[in-house]
C-alpha cells in the first residue's frame, strides 16, 4: 500500500470517528447533523473543483450506487 493511500485511509478513519463523536456528544442531534452536513457539502464542493470527472463508461455505476444508497434511507 502506498503512503498516500495509507494516509487517505487514516484520514478517513479519523473523520469517521470525529463525525461519530460530534453526533453522540452534541446536545441536539438534529442541529449537530445539520452542521456536519453543511460542512461536508462545503468541503466536497471545493474538492470537486480539483478532481477529474469519471469516464463516461463509469456513469451507470455511479448512478446505480447512488440509487442503492438512497433506497437504504
Amino acid at each position: 500500500m502506498s503512503p498516500f493511500v495509507l494516509a487517505c485511509v487514516i484520514c478517513a478513519a479519523i473523520l469517521h470517528a470525529g463525525w461519530n463523536a460530534v453526533l453522540r456528544g452534541g446536545g441536539e442531534r438534529l442541529w449537530s447533523m445539520v452542521l456536519m452536513v453543511v460542512a461536508v457539502t462545503y468541503v466536497t464542493t471545493v474538492a470537486a473543483l480539483f478532481v477529474l470527472w469519471p469516464n463516461a463508461a463509469s456513469w451507470p455505476y455511479v448512478i446505480a450506487s447512488d440509487l442503492s444508497q438512497t433506497r437504504k434511507c
